[in-house]
């Protein structure tokens, strides 16, 4: 009987695990902490583990870099390494579009499902949004569309052309405490276009210089783009939004009538509530330095920000330009404070505060009628919360509490 070793046991390592069990496996799980939830195969703690032998396959979450010495061991072996993505991949024959990038990912991926049902058709959104592709491979109807979110972790260990659709949205520096450089960053997003099937299609908003190809987006696709009234994502980034939908014959009155029912996601520019002539904005999901910047543009009041978490080794000193107009103080909070605090200072008005609660406190205070305080953190939210949901959550909670 074949053997798996899945190591991280997060969302996707869980649904990895179930998958190979039902595919026969015999699984074993492998993670840095004991496991709360109960696992129905054994669990071995990353510093205890020490037997390589006979494992066929090893499923890695997309957490952990394929450096990992633990990793590097099984590779150096010759057993194949795959993340969950790649797994679930394999285990289905459903139509795929997957769409990866730097920001505005679910966005897109959420739009695209909601016009395809609205059109009649069966999709779903999997992925990197949530909910993980291996979860539902073994039960998916085979007419069902799946929109796939695809991040740059994902891309490093995927290995088969299983893509019918590919799109690359805009790439801005991410990551950089993975990746050795920009390019680096670059060169693994450009990855998905090895994925496609021979005759799959590829849309991308730049023609990146390690793409081989680019589908054209066409004049009559960017002119009906600018004519539909939208604003929560870029019009380049709408075009590719049309593009997939004309692939699948969509009709553009089919697509305007689904873009104006179309409820944005939740933690992304997400209004939360007025109080006093103050209103609170939750962008949670901003988890990188240009997501920030993006954010502030979309406000021309003046704004109390919110930003900090754990960095991901990039230069808050980008900052600088973008938050000068309409910034009325930005207040660092979090892991990653005292290095935001030290490349904004001398330009703008911060302050640093040890943790969300205390730094919405502090704008509160601060905030007067016709402000915006506006939580949009740039950083990873692993320092204080389980995830940008959970950081989100509390967010709310707590303008509720306060205000």
């Amino acid at each position: 009987m074949k053997k798996a070793l899945v190591y991280g046991l997060g969302k996707s390592g869980r649904a990895a695990a179930d998958l190979l069990i039902k595919k026969g496996y015999i699984v074993e799980g492998l993670d840095s902490k004991k496991q709360e939830k109960e696992c129905v195969f054994t669990v071995t703690l990353v510093d205890k583990f020490k037997e390589f032998a006979d494992f066929n396959l090893v499923i890695i979450s997309p957490g952990i870099s394929s450096s990992d010495p633990i990793i590097q061991r099984f590779i150096s072996l010759g057993v194949e390494v795959i993340g969950e993505a790649e797994l679930g991949l394999r285990s289905i024959s459903n139509k795929v579009v997957a769409i990866t990038g730097t920001n505005g990912k679910s966005s897109i991926v959420s739009l695209l499902v909601h016009i395809l049902k609205v059109a009649g058709r069966k999709a779903i959104a999997l992925g990197n949004i949530g909910v993980p592709i291996s979860s539902v491979a073994l039960t998916l109807d085979p007419e069902t569309i799946i929109i796939a979110e695809i991040s740059s972790f994902q891309l490093e260990t995927m290995k088969t052309k299983s893509i019918d659709i590919a799109a690359i949205l805009e790439i801005t520096p991410d990551h950089l405490e993975r990746y050795l450089s920009f390019d680096h960053y670059l060169k693994t997003k450009c990855r998905i276009e090895d994925f496609l099937k021979v005759d799959g299609v590829l849309f991308s908003i730049e023609k990146y210089q390690y793409l081989k190809k680019r589908a054209i987006i066409t004049e009559n696709v960017r002119s009906f783009a600018g004519s539909i009234d939208q604003t929560w994502i870029s019009n380049k980034a709408f075009e590719l939004v049309i593009a997939i939908c004309f692939e699948f014959d969509i009709p553009i009155i089919q697509i305007i009538t689904a873009t104006e029912s179309y409820k944005s996601l939740p933690h992304r520019l997400e209004f939360v509530s007025e109080s006093n002539g103050i209103s609170f904005y939750n962008d949670s999901k901003s988890t990188n330095i240009e997501s920030t910047i993006y954010a502030v543009n979309q406000f021309d009041r003046p704004l109390i920000l919110l930003v900090g978490g754990r960095g991901k080794g990039g230069s808050y000193k980008l900052w600088r330009d973008s938050f000068t107009s309409n910034v009325k103080k930005v207040i660092a909070f979090g892991e990653v404070s005292d290095r935001i605090v030290k490349d904004l200072q001398k330009c703008i008005l911060i302050e640093k505060r040890p943790c969300l609660r205390s730094a919405l406190k502090a704008a509160i205070t601060l905030a007067t009628r016709g402000d915006v305080v506006l939580l949009s953190p740039g950083c990873a939210s692993f320092d204080a919360f389980d995830n940008y949901e959970h950081r989100g959550r509390e967010f709310i909670k707590g303008v509720q509490d306060e205000s």
